[in-house]
């Protein structure tokens, strides 16, 4: 039976040697790595297949100081990538234990420590609940028949302007508490009522969302706790989804030293995934603070944060504006006005929506079309 270090090194071995590749970056982490060197080594070869780039020795070595390690691990013999399965369950179970072990240790901290047994008692489930949810990954709000993808989907609220079509990228943009995350939710609720919807977030656990969208009947909507673009892949090409909601995109990735280039990045790989799969994608966007800084608070597209590439890369683009944000109405109904800022194959324009934040639910209230392409 192989042992922790093993079972981290012949996973290693697997992916720069391009064996069982998807499997490995769907189920494995940083975390799941013990030794540093070799979990530094998991993360350069994990960003080089994600850049497109060479996995080799060279392009390894280039980024870390441990090149004989990389040699060791990568020279792998057929044997040992049978043990590749194995080694991933293994590593798995250790990161689990771990765990496990933390929140003994918390429980015995918090006995001591003035806490009464009720509240001790729900930390603990809410601890093992959430270990329990992460690795499930995929949870399913309620039950229902599936209906085949591939045709367009029609949105009652933008009907006028477009359909959500597959490999399309959708970019919904809007300052902070804008709306971006009801509008989705209400999109996503409603289409599933005949479609299977996929909707990736980490603002949000699965109870939570459930009670926002007060969902009363049976419908084809999923959600997803991870931003892992392997995880994203996997699930979509496993499940056979007709639409996909993400929330947000500059979740997605790490800060790096250039954001820009990362996030332009992102939204490439999100285009290719919607084309790969033959599906619509629609991403929540941040608007970047120039914004507040203007008498006219209307947001237009060079007010996508961060990066040009996301407007370029999108096939439509809308950009959420209230009234209400800006004088700070505790009321719980206001107009929502959504400016159809980019469409690359119709009209742009506005719609105006009614928008019921108790119930989380739009509706038109006015449509303005100010273009009509050939």
């Amino acid at each position: 039976m192989i042992d922790s270090l093993n079972a981290e090194k012949i996973v290693i071995g697997a992916l720069i040697n391009g064996y069982k590749t998807d499997k490995i970056l769907t189920e494995l982490r940083e975390e799941n790595f013990q030794y540093p060197d070799l979990r530094q080594i998991f993360t350069v070869v994990k960003e080089l297949i994600r850049d497109k780039q060479a996995v080799d020795y060279v392009n390894i070595g280039a980024k870390i100081n441990c090149y004989s390690l990389v040699v060791e691990v990568g020279d792998i013999t057929p044997g040992e990538l049978t043990a590749v399965d194995s080694a991933i369950e293994l590593l798995k179970e250790l990161t689990t234990k771990r765990k496990l072990k933390r929140i003994a240790e918390d429980l015995n901290e918090m006995s001591t420590n003035g806490q009464t047994a009720k509240d001790t008692i729900t930390w603990l489930k809410n601890q093992l609940d959430a270990l329990i949810i992460k690795d499930k990954k995929v949870q399913k709000l309620s039950e229902v028949n599936y209906t085949n993808p591939g045709q367009e989907i029609e949105s009652y609220e933008f009907k006028d302007f477009f359909s959500f079509v597959g490999g399309n990228l959708y970019i919904v943009a809007g300052r902070t508490s804008m709306g971006k995350t009801a509008l989705l939710l209400h999109l996503a609720r409603e289409i599933a009522k005949k479609r299977k919807v996929l909707f990736i977030t980490l603002e949000m656990s699965f109870s939570e969302l459930a009670k926002r969208l007060n969902i009363t009947e049976d419908i084809e909507l999923y959600v997803i706790d991870s931003y892992n673009y392997w995880d994203i892949s996997s699930t979509i090409r496993e499940q056979k989804f007709d639409i996909v909601f993400l929330d947000y995109l500059q979740r997605l990735g790490t800060k790096g030293e250039n954001r820009n280039q990362e996030l332009g990045f992102l939204a490439r790989e999100l285009k290719d995934l919607a084309r790969t799969h033959n599906i619509p994608i629609v991403v929540a966007s941040q608007l970047n603070r120039q914004v507040e800084y203007r008498a006219d608070k209307q947001p237009k597209l060079a007010d996508l944060r961060d990066s040009g590439e996301i407007e370029q890369e999108a096939d439509i683009v809308l950009l959420l504006y209230r009234d209400d944000y800006y004088t700070n109405s505790e009321l719980n109904e206001s107009i929502m006005t959504v400016y159809v800022s980019k469409n690359r194959n119709g009209p742009t324009g506005e719609v105006k929506l009614w928008y019921d934040k108790a119930r989380n639910y739009f509706t038109r209230y006015q449509i303005t079309t100010v273009e009509d392409k050939v």
